[in-house]
């Protein structure tokens, strides 16, 4: 069986609507072993372990970022959710091939190439970004061992966050995959918002929408759930507000004329918690939750995307105020302040 024969039945696998864990592990270290072999890349040398160092974040460097495919569900909800969303573009479009424009690639474009055995060159065409020149380095190795080139538009070495897209570009899906928990880090905000207002309006964006939301915990309730692996609901140890900030196509498209304007922030949000809610609730955490396209989402920790970023371990005393305010920067994250 050749490389790519093995991709498309790995690919099956990620695809396959029932999870089996194991199955779905031992998937996905074999294409992580697959995409090294072909991008002959040594990630233990120094310059594959090095970050880069944006205005709007951390891009990951390229060692971290071959090992998403360590993070299982995250792998497959997003694989899935694009499938889907290219399904759902053919429909709309039946004689002409789907273009998705994906940032963030790394060095293996993880979330794409495995969909190069699924479709044809006819059917999908890819426009690919990444700022990190080794990661480039890598994928064109990768693309070129797989025979797919014919699939790709083009390929940019740039910052997204600041990248003016080339006139008449034209994509029907947005895949932005530049992201931490809490949206803490990594520059995927930025990215969203410079790139979309650029294309139709159309456009499906992935994830189709990130919300981060505050959440009052019993910690201890937590990790017993966890340890007897029941089906405990989340609200039996949790009280969980309304999003405190929330990044999709709407949002994006409604601050995009103001979003560059020297000055600009987001809103600020107020989240109360009574003493009831704090009843037995032993910390505040901000949670991620991550709608990837129609049905596939990412839930409460089935993905380091979905941890829980902690706030406070000591919640004394009555009620409690927590204002938030999603802040861009050099290491952009939600600032929370307890009262």
């Amino acid at each position: 069986m050749n490389n790519n024969q093995a991709i498309k039945e790995i690919t099956t696998t990620i695809l396959n609507p029932e999870i089996d864990y194991l199955q779905l592990s031992k998937a996905l270290t074999e294409l992580q072993s697959i995409f090294s072999t072909l991008s002959e890349v040594d990630f233990n040398k120094p310059e594959m372990e090095a970050t880069v160092h944006l205005p709007s974040g951390v891009a990951i460097a390229p060692k971290w970022a071959s090992r998403c495919l360590d993070d299982m569900i995250r792998t497959k909800r997003f694989i899935t959710g694009i499938y889907k969303a290219i399904l759902s573009k053919q429909k709309e479009n039946p004689n002409r091939p789907i273009t998705v424009l994906y940032t963030g690639t790394g060095p293996f474009a993880t979330l794409l190439m495995p969909l190069t055995t699924i479709f044809s060159p006819a059917e999908l065409q890819l426009i690919l970004i990444e700022v990190n020149l080794h990661s480039v380095e890598s994928l064109k190795r990768v693309i070129t061992k797989m025979d797919a080139e014919s699939y790709v538009h083009s390929i940019h070495n740039c910052d997204a966050s600041i990248f003016k897209l080339p006139k008449n570009t034209e994509a029907d899906i947005l895949v932005v995959e530049c992201l931490q928990h809490a949206l803490a880090r990594e520059p995927q905000v930025a990215i969203c918002y410079n790139l979309l207002p650029q294309l139709n309006k159309d456009t499906i964006l992935i994830p189709q929408e990130i919300s981060l939301h505050i959440a009052a915990i019993d910690i201890s309730g937590m990790n017993n759930s966890l340890l007897t692996n029941s089906n405990t609901p989340a609200t039996d140890f949790m009280e969980k507000s309304d999003p405190v900030f929330t990044l999709n196509k709407d949002a994006i498209l409604q601050d995009a004329h103001t979003f560059f304007k020297p000055g600009f922030s987001f809103a600020e949000h107020v989240v109360n918690f009574s003493e009831e809610q704090l009843k037995e609730k032993t910390a505040l955490a901000i949670l991620t939750d991550i709608h990837v396209y129609d049905s596939e989402k990412i839930k409460f920790r089935e993905s380091g995307l979905t941890t829980s970023s902690m706030i406070s371990n000591a919640v004394t005393g009555g009620k409690k105020t927590i204002t938030t305010r999603y802040i861009l920067s050099d290491d952009p994250y939600l600032l929370t302040s307890v009262n």
